[in-house]
């Protein structure tokens, strides 16, 4: 299996896990990970933005998946150094 990690885009806070559909809806969308464009905010951060930002909306369950999809997929590029 392949291992995907993923930071917060404000605070950097970090969470490693086995990549699946499965694993991304409970590692990062039950646990309150949200999205704004391409970048991911942790479930603090999160929260930091609803008080800060009322009347912006995060890009909620569908587009934190996109993203976590597009980070796994720009690890796993075919060529790409493993280290």
């Amino acid at each position: 299996m392949q291992v995907v990690n993923i930071s917060c885009s404000r605070c950097g806070k970090h969470n490693e896990f086995d990549y699946s559909v499965s694993s991304v809806i409970d590692n990062v969308v039950k646990r309150g990970w949200n999205s704004c464009g391409g970048v991911l905010y942790c479930p603090d951060c999160v929260m930091f933005w609803k008080k800060v930002s009322p009347d912006r909306e995060l890009g909620g369950a569908k587009n934190t998946i996109r993203v976590v999809d597009r980070l796994w997929e720009d690890d796993n590029r075919p060529g790409q150094w493993k280290c």
